[in-house]
């Protein structure tokens, strides 16, 4: 069965406001909401979520900039944080 996140749990979970959400999926910095129905039943798929936040790490890992560069242990701790949230925040479809 599939996990998915609706638009407050993605929100709380990355710690953003709506508009900046709004702002992410205008720009396709954030990957696409399913659409379910009329109006603004979105939700996001979780193992999709899952992948794109540990590329986003992945890249601050790799980072060139010593100030945005992050240790492995830094990383890993994302890693695990990034997992349980979604955990906690998914709903089974």
């Amino acid at each position: 069965m599939e996990k998915l996140l609706d638009a407050k749990s993605l929100m709380e979970l990355l710690g953003i406001h709506e508009t900046t959400l709004a702002r992410w999926i205008k720009n396709g910095t954030i990957p696409e909401p399913l659409n379910f129905g009329k109006g603004r039943k979105r939700r996001w798929n979780a193992s999709v979520l899952e992948r794109w936040l540990q590329e986003q790490q992945e890249r601050d890992v790799s980072s060139t900039t010593p100030s945005t560069r992050l240790s492995k242990k830094e990383f890993e701790k994302r890693q695990e944080l990034a997992s349980a949230a979604l955990q906690r925040h998914t709903i089974e479809r």
